[in-house]
């Protein structure tokens, strides 16, 4: 495609002069391929960014998809028929689904250690905050969970499950949880191939909500895959279940705090979200990281949008990075004429 993108080379260029991150990566590009790409600060193709949220979908989200699609999880699969602990608990009958939407009773809230060994008991200790299926309330603990549970029904590490379920069939060859070397953009630890979620961080760098950490080259892969509705590993209806809503009507748990559109793992496009500007119509589905990283594809064109950054190295906070992802799709929007 012909285009300079000149609106999105100023607007990522602000954000390393006004030091809100210390390196970013953005790609742009549609199911037929990739248009291009932009490094600000010092990375290229093979720099790894830490995913933060975004592992929700790249490792265990997608993972559990898999195995719905295969016929060994469902999404009313509950915890109880794999993880012993939570039965005769206010956990038993909660559901995959509800886990993978966000409407399971969790919140973020954790009563007791983080330890890799003992925080499925902290959650379970944790009562629920809602009544499932009553709210929408975005949750770690409950991607822990779901990691946890997978881990159970597949018997191995979900660093495995990930890589021979996702990483491997779009041939992204450099993502990982736990990196031992090369390239790394700085996080908040001393050592940057250490990821900077706390709760990831004490399990061990492998956990359902966090961990993983990937390049421009492998996330362009993975946006590409999104933009072609998962098509490499998954059916069409599976995908598509994971792409339609499973929260309207539902409010959220946080008081003034807009209406979440939330699938399988997915976080979908509404009127209320403001995060992707108007580069993507409603419906469209991704997730966002912490770290400043997100991944959208658009539900009708096709097109995808990655950003990849360490916002958190340099202490942005929350509102600041929501900000300039909005900006920087606004500038792919401007600059794309959409």
């Amino acid at each position: 495609m012909a285009n300079n993108f000149t609106n999105l080379k100023r607007a990522g260029g602000s954000l390393i002069r006004d030091r809100l991150a210390d390196r970013c990566a953005v790609i742009i590009g549609d199911r037929n391929g990739e248009y291009d790409r932009f490094y600000f600060g010092p990375c290229d193709g093979h720099t790894l960014f830490d995913l933060a949220s975004v592992s929700k979908i790249a490792g265990a989200g997608m993972v559990a998809l898999r195995l719905i699609d295969g016929g060994q999880l469902s999404p009313d699969t509950t915890l109880g028929e794999y993880l012993p602990e939570t039965r005769n608990t206010d956990k038993e009958t909660v559901t995959v689904g509800r886990l993978m939407s966000h409407t399971s009773g969790m919140t973020e809230r954790i009563v007791g250690s983080l330890a890799a060994d003992d925080i499925l008991g902290s959650i379970i200790n944790t009562p629920l905050a809602y009544e499932p299926g009553s709210r929408v309330c975005y949750s770690c603990p409950g991607f822990i969970t779901l990691g946890i549970l997978l881990e159970r029904v597949c018997g191995e590490g979900l660093d495995r499950l990930a890589r021979r379920y996702v990483f491997e069939p779009l041939g992204m060859e450099r993502t990982l949880y736990n990196p031992r070397g090369g390239d790394i953009a700085p996080g908040l630890k001393e050592r940057p191939y250490e990821v900077s979620d706390f709760r990831a961080y004490a399990m061990g760098g492998v956990a359902g909500n966090a961990g993983i950490f990937s390049c421009a080259d492998d996330m362009s892969r993975f946006g590409r895959a999104l933009a072609q509705r998962a098509d490499a590993l998954m059916s069409r209806e599976t995908f598509d279940m994971a792409v339609t809503s499973r929260t309207d009507g539902i409010g959220s748990y946080h008081e003034n705090t807009p209406a979440e559109s939330r699938g399988l793992a997915f976080n979908l496009v509404n009127a209320e979200y403001i995060q992707t500007a108007g580069l993507f119509a409603g419906g469209s589905w991704g997730h966002t990281g912490w770290t400043g990283t997100s991944v959208f594809a658009d539900r009708d064109s096709g097109l995808y949008a990655v950003i990849l950054s360490n916002r958190h190295a340099l202490g942005a906070d929350d509102r600041t990075v929501r900000t300039y992802r909005q900006l920087l799709h606004l500038a792919i929007q401007t600059d794309l004429g959409l």
